[in-house]
């Protein structure tokens, strides 16, 4: 119905992976008797991890689907997945079970003409005893892009307004991902967080916190430190909640808006495409142009922006001493 009697040009689908569900139990445990809910369509014995579910599909079974589908009806296919977790699979199989959800992108080719693609998606329904002709759209939704995507504003822009933002809330601490979420700050980024933390780092009135109690933490616990912030006693703020010993700018200290950072939270770093806090594939699953640890990038408009992770767009490539634009053609 979708690509035969309809074909659009795109179309995106996504939907549960199975594979995934392995990460909530040891490698030897049995499919089922991990906890969730059984198959409600009845079509498999599997345990489902959400009732609302009625595909997971494991990777190999959506691989298969999305090929045939394509070949059968004249579309090309791009097939990744997404959500992913962001701790480790504490049995490294992080780059075998991928993602929680998967994804293909269909193009429409030109293998068929779209009169051939609709003859031969009516005779399929005619067959199913399924009406193709009395459909109507029931609603219509336009989603702009942001104005600001991959236009980043200038890193002294940027850091000032993370400053005018904590000096609104009268906070010295802030969390990184809770300033990424402020109103305004992403879209001056561009949609890319290493902006931010470059606006950061490079700031003379911030102090980006990377460690708690001389442990690195993962991006989610990163936080940034307004310098020199200093507010009456009566105010509110957090400065009641910060250790007398320690010293800003030097002692690793991480506050969150209601206090200190859990002891427990081991969170390695998360790595996501387009400004997210998800995760990415195995090492060896991402090409070569993935960034993974420091290095640099080339925003549109910030030259040779010196990141703590890179821009996982394509056009990457991996140098001695950093992540720089590759100005070859070919990025595979």
């Amino acid at each position: 119905m979708l690509l035969g009697v309809y074909h659009p040009e795109y179309l995106l689908v996504t939907t549960p992976s199975y594979t995934f569900n392995a990460r909530f139990t040891s490698p030897d445990t049995p499919p089922s008797a991990r906890t969730g809910c059984r198959d409600p369509t009845g079509r498999t014995d599997r345990v489902f991890r959400h009732r609302d579910h009625k595909f997971e599909w494991t990777r190999e079974e959506f691989q298969t689907w999305c090929k045939q589908t394509a070949e059968e009806w004249g579309y090309e296919v791009n097939e990744t997945t997404i959500g992913h977790a962001t701790e480790p699979d504490p049995w490294d199989r992080d780059g075998e079970l991928q993602g929680a959800t998967q994804v293909a992108a269909f193009y429409r080719v030109d293998r068929l003409s779209n009169q051939e693609r609709e003859a031969k998606a009516k005779r399929v329904l005619e067959k199913l005893d399924i009406d193709s002709k009395s459909h109507e759209c029931l609603a219509a939704y336009y989603h702009p892009a942001e104005p600001g995507a991959m236009q980043p504003k200038s890193l002294e822009d940027i850091a000032k307004r993370v400053k005018e933002k904590m000096e609104d809330y009268r906070l010295a601490f802030m969390r990184m991902e809770e300033l990424w979420f402020e109103p305004g700050i992403a879209s001056m980024c561009g949609g890319w967080i290493e902006v931010l933390v470059r606006a950061v780092e490079e700031s003379p009135d911030l102090n980006l916190k990377r460690d708690v109690d001389g442990v690195r933490k993962g991006r989610s616990m990163w936080s940034v430190e307004l310098t020199g912030a200093s507010w009456d006693s009566e105010s509110e703020s957090i400065d009641d909640d910060i250790p007398e010993d320690w010293i800003p700018g030097e002692t690793p200290y991480s506050l969150t808006f209601g206090g200190g950072v859990r002891e427990d939270d081991e969170l390695e770093l998360s790595t996501g495409e387009d400004g997210d806090v998800s995760g990415g594939e195995d090492d060896d699953e991402w090409p070569s142009e993935h960034p993974r640890g420091r290095g640099t990038f080339t925003a549109p408009n910030e030259k040779n922006v010196n990141a703590s992770w890179g821009q996982p767009d394509k056009g990457w490539k991996h140098r001695t001493g950093g992540w720089v634009e590759d100005e070859s053609e070919d990025t595979s």
